[in-house]
C-alpha cells in the first residue's frame, strides 16, 4: 500500500517545537526541519529503537551487599532517563507520521 503524502510539505510549530525539544542541540535536524525535509523521517526512525540496556541483576546484587544503594540508585536514575528520552523519540516519530501522510 502507498501511502499518500502531503504536498508541499511543511512541518507544523507544534512538531518542530517538539522535534528540537527532543533533539536539542541537533543542528542537522534543525536543518532538516527549516527546510521541512521528508527526510527528517528516516532520521527520526533511527533514533527511535526504544532499546534501553538493563542494569543487569549481578550489578544490583553486588552494589547491594557492597552498600552501594547511592550508586545503584544514579544508576536506575540514569536508565530512567534513557527511557524517558526514548520515549519522545518515538513520540516525535509517530508525530511525524501524522505530520507527513494523509491518511
Amino acid at each position: 500500500m502507498v501511502r499518500e503524502q502531503r504536498i508541499p510539505l511543511i512541518y507544523s510549530d507544534d512538531f518542530k517545537n517538539k522535534v528540537l525539544t527532543t533533539y536539542q542541540n541537533n543542528s542537522y535536524v534543525r536543518e532538516l526541519l527549516d527546510n521541512n525535509q521528508y527526510f527528517l523521517g528516516r532520521y527520526l526512525d533511527d533514533g527511535s529503537n526504544g532499546h534501553v540496556s538493563a542494569i543487569e541483576p549481578l550489578t544490583i546484587i553486588e552494589k547491594i551487599e557492597s552498600g552501594n544503594v547511592e550508586e545503584l540508585l544514579t544508576m536506575a536514575k540514569t536508565k530512567l532517563e534513557e527511557i524517558k528520552q526514548n520515549r519522545l523519540k518515538i513520540e516525535v516519530y509517530s508525530m511525524w507520521n501524522k505530520e507527513v501522510f494523509i491518511d
